[in-house]
């Protein structure tokens, strides 16, 4: 018998859940908001999760980003009113999400994704825990993304961070964007970068060696709490600002800068830029994306690269750290609609949605600096991040007074 916990704020959707899944003999668990679902997971142990995504006050997505920090590998079956929902980046790009199903749900729909959802082992990789690599001794996963897994592991008696791709599941197209991100991090040394110590392949498995920081990626501290405060925004924006300088330098666009792409250590107010994987170097003649393809996280792209412009500059990164600013004073992002399409509209179209009160959380002065680093024309931003930099070292003055 497989235990399901249904996380829905609907009482009519858990009464057909209860009279469809337990007449075919599974144990059901009710949470009727994101908070309480999250603490019925651990105590619980549930094999699958049926998520609503419009519940109020903590709403789908934000569960399933908390679910994915807690169990990673625990399948989520996603219900929504809404049938384009399912093309949500935080839907799409989530490897635990194993079904979408449009509420309410036909009964037979619904037994079967379950029955097949519950019929398939859980999708664990390979686990490089206890090997060693390139003399890199691995003691534990950090975490997974879209291009690969980071573990840490001990080389030479220090901790690092070994980031792995094997090329058997990796399609020719990712497997060079995996090869550029490693060229781009040699080229970049500072200290809010993440500094590259080697890289090379073993058997198929592609791997990239880079210093182990103390950190956990800002979206952590930014969710669940409703906004940082402007003396620590200001630390960590103009700690990226200077970080992505240099990158910018070297001509280097990340085209991904987001909250769970920043590292943070809160006890040292010290942050790392992560993830170089769909870097650009416009020094390059050559392009791995298509003329009109959209490569991104769409919450946080700029409108040219919403458009799916080949060629972008320094003031698309400077838009994405708008976005991150926004929301880390906001505790939420701007743009939040229901599909890709829709957020990518609002990019391009629509002006950032500051609340009445705008002014409790957000002083004017950090207003004018976002309102200008997310400006629909990218003629019209700051010309650089050291131009931000500055703009933060002039402000400093007013915060600490």
């Amino acid at each position: 018998m497989s235990k399901i916990l249904i996380i829905d704020d609907d009482m009519s959707m858990h009464e057909l859940y209860h009279e469809t899944l337990s007449q075919s003999g599974h144990e059901l668990v009710d949470a009727y908001n994101g908070k309480e679902g999250l603490g019925m997971i651990e105590t619980e142990d549930p094999d699958l999760i049926i998520l609503d995504m419009t519940m109020p006050e903590m709403n789908g997505r934000s569960t399933l980003i908390e679910i994915k920090k807690r169990k990673k590998n625990l399948p989520i079956l996603v219900i929504s009113g809404k049938s384009g929902m399912q093309q949500d980046p935080e839907i799409e790009m989530n490897t635990q999400v194993r079904n979408f199903i449009v509420k309410p749900p036909d009964v037979l729909e619904l037994l079967t994704a379950v029955e097949k959802i519950l019929s398939q082992p859980q999708k664990i990789s390979f686990s490089w825990i206890g090997q060693t690599i390139f003399g890199c001794q691995i003691t534990r996963m950090i975490g997974q993304g879209a291009y690969g897994s980071v573990y840490e592991a001990i080389l030479g008696g220090k901790s690092v961070a070994v980031k792995i791709i094997s090329g058997q599941n990796m399609d020719q197209e990712n497997l060079e964007r995996f090869k550029k991100e490693a060229k781009s991090l040699v080229q970049v040394k500072h200290h809010n970068v993440i500094n590259l110590i080697d890289v090379g392949n073993q058997e198929e498995n592609y791997f990239i060696i880079m210093e182990f920081f103390e950190g956990d990626p800002l979206e952590e501290h930014i969710y669940g709490k409703q906004h940082l405060t402007v003396p620590e925004t200001v630390s960590i924006v103009k700690q990226i600002a200077q970080g992505m300088q240099v990158v910018h330098n070297e001509g280097i666009i990340h085209r991904d800068l987001k909250a769970s792409n920043i590292l943070y250590n809160k006890e040292h107010d010290w942050v790392k830029i992560i993830d170089f994987g769909i870097a650009r170097n416009t020094n390059q003649e050559v392009s791995l994306t298509p003329q009109g393809c959209v490569l991104g996280t769409p919450y946080y792209m700029s409108p040219e690269q919403c458009w799916g412009e080949q060629v972008l500059t320094p003031q698309s990164d400077i838009y994405s750290l708008g976005i991150l600013v926004y929301q880390m004073l906001m505790g939420d992002l701007p743009f939040v609609q229901e599909t890709s399409i829709e957020i990518f509209r609002a990019h391009i179209h629509d002006a950032l949605p500051w609340p009445a009160n705008v002014s409790r959380h957000v002083p004017h002065f950090m207003k004018t600096l976002i309102d200008k680093m997310t400006r629909k024309n990218p003629e019209k931003r700051y010309a650089s991040m050291q131009e931000i930099v500055d703009y933060l070292d002039y402000i400093s003055q007013y915060i600490e007074s």
